[in-house]
């Protein structure tokens, strides 16, 4: 009896294990969001390192950024320019990811980015 359920959780736990791979996804492309707000929001991520935020169908804000290994590094004229803030990207599927800061200065950044989920176009 002691065997079957020492064997019964090992294979659940390699089931769960399974499920948890890595999504291969790129940051690149046109991602839709809502704030919490309620605006909607269209984020726009280039290859060549460039992003623009629209809100409600207008340019809010542009700016630059990096990704890799899971970590946004951007910056935009909004929050200064030249600082880069850093957030973990949790892709959970190829066409949605979620932010979570790990370091921004920038407190509305923070309050619209920090927990937000995007869906690619």
């Amino acid at each position: 009896m002691k065997t079957s359920l020492f064997l019964l959780i090992i294979i659940t736990g390699l089931a769960a294990c399974k499920q948890k791979q890595t999504v291969d996804a790129t940051i690149v492309g046109r991602w839709n969001t809502s704030f919490k707000n309620g605006s909607k929001v269209l984020a726009v991520f280039r290859a060549d390192g460039t992003h623009d935020y629209f809100i409600d169908g207008k340019l809010f804000s542009n700016g630059k950024y990096s990704f890799a290994n899971g970590t946004l590094s951007e910056a935009d004229p909004i929050c200064n320019g030249d600082y880069y803030a850093t957030y973990r990207v949790n892709f959970t599927t190829a066409n949605e990811m979620q932010f979570k800061v790990i370091q921004d200065t920038c407190k509305p950044r923070i309050h619209d980015l920090d927990g937000i989920k995007m869906i690619k176009e």
